[in-house]
């Protein structure tokens, strides 16, 4: 750190902040999961995809404000 500041070499401006093929929902279709955000104020678009046992397809945008 740099006074209160971060270093420009250590600021995170990842624009996938989380995946994970695995996650399974529960009954009522639910889950939880936690992951870090960037260090950017801003809005992200968050992409839900996935497939039923069934194999019927999941497919869902967000937004995620970032603040």
């Amino acid at each position: 750190l740099v006074g209160s500041e971060m270093c420009i070499r250590d600021r995170d401006f990842r624009s996938t902040l989380y995946w994970n093929p695995n996650l399974q929902t529960d009954l009522s279709g639910k889950c939880n999961f936690s992951f870090y955000s960037a260090d950017r104020i801003t809005t992200y678009k968050v992409l839900i995809e996935g497939m039923t046992e069934e194999g019927e397809i999941v497919y869902e945008i967000r937004e995620l404000v970032i603040k």
